[in-house]
């Protein structure tokens, strides 16, 4: 009868340790490591709110925005969340179920010579290489698109906008 009580508290424990660390802990986490991660492609990436759920496997960022080097926003959300899948646990990729994006706005740009505002550092994985971010189903709710390009002789200037964009 006491192991069975002992055994009961450990696993309570690891219980309580679990949640205190998903609830707790995972959003610092969570915020340092994007913002790090945009700070390594040469972006600036603000956070509001960052929740986590350790039992759903899932995230919610408030108030997101991206600023290139310049300070130009580049995009921004209401609110993005992710639901990823228990497999990412054990596979080389983070395999998402469930990505969602509330009131986005993108803006691209092509300079003169096909420069692009997003421009990114470093090398193209090599052909065959996996992909370290699988996303099964993607929603978007009053997305914007914002998109100008310079390097034709006639500048060219697409707004898209959309209500709802996502698998049924």
């Amino acid at each position: 009868m006491r192991k069975a009580i002992i055994a009961a508290a450990i696993v309570a424990l690891l219980f309580i340790s679990y949640a205190a660390a998903g609830y707790w802990l995972a959003p610092r986490f969570v915020r340092d490591t994007l913002v790090e991660q945009a700070a390594r492609l040469g972006f600036e990436l603000r956070l509001g709110l960052v929740r986590t759920d350790p039992f759903a496997l899932s995230m919610v960022l408030e108030n997101v925005a991206v600023l290139a080097s310049d300070g130009r926003e580049l995009a921004a959300a209401y609110r993005a969340g992710a639901d990823l899948a228990w497999a990412s646990l054990w596979r080389g990729a983070w395999i998402v179920e469930q990505a969602s994006f509330e009131k986005p706005s993108v803006e691209i740009t092509l300079g003169p010579k096909g420069e692009s505002n997003w421009r990114l550092p470093g090398k193209r994985a090599a052909e065959g290489g996996r992909a370290a971010l699988i996303v099964e189903n993607l929603t978007v709710n009053e997305g914007a698109v914002h998109f100008v390009d310079h390097s034709r002789e006639e500048p060219v200037e697409l707004n898209l906008e959309a209500l709802h964009f996502g698998r049924a």
